[in-house]
């Protein structure tokens, strides 16, 4: 990984605004990164081309995160019909009563949606 440390992953981030090292034209490239290739700790295994190349990387991954997360969610866990039934009922004061993390089931599965 380098001789990176957590100051120098914050100082390139995005979230300091310090990430386009002064680089004319960077905003294109920096604005969607988080960090430099050889800060990042997750997407090391990733070719530096690829890893800057939004259209190839960045883009696609967004669409791939979403996709997993529709399917993960709403197909596998089966969650859509309770989501539409909860955000029915929300208008409804003896339904919102009813609404609510109750049993072990519940906290499994809102813990679940949590993490992931």
């Amino acid at each position: 990984m380098g001789n990176s440390t957590l100051d120098d992953y914050i100082i390139r981030s995005k979230l300091t605004g310090a990430g386009r090292n002064g680089i004319l034209g960077a905003h294109r490239m920096w604005d969607y990164l988080a960090a430099h290739h050889h800060l990042t700790i997750f997407w090391s295994f990733v070719p530096t081309d690829l890893y800057f190349n939004k259209e190839m990387f960045s883009d696609k991954l967004k669409v791939g995160i979403l996709l997993c997360n529709v399917w993960f969610f709403f197909i596998r866990r089966n969650s859509l019909p309770r989501c539409l039934s909860n955000l029915m009922s929300t208008f409804d004061n003896q339904k919102v009563k009813e609404l609510g993390v109750k049993t072990k089931l519940d906290i499994r599965f809102t813990c679940e949606i949590i993490f992931i």
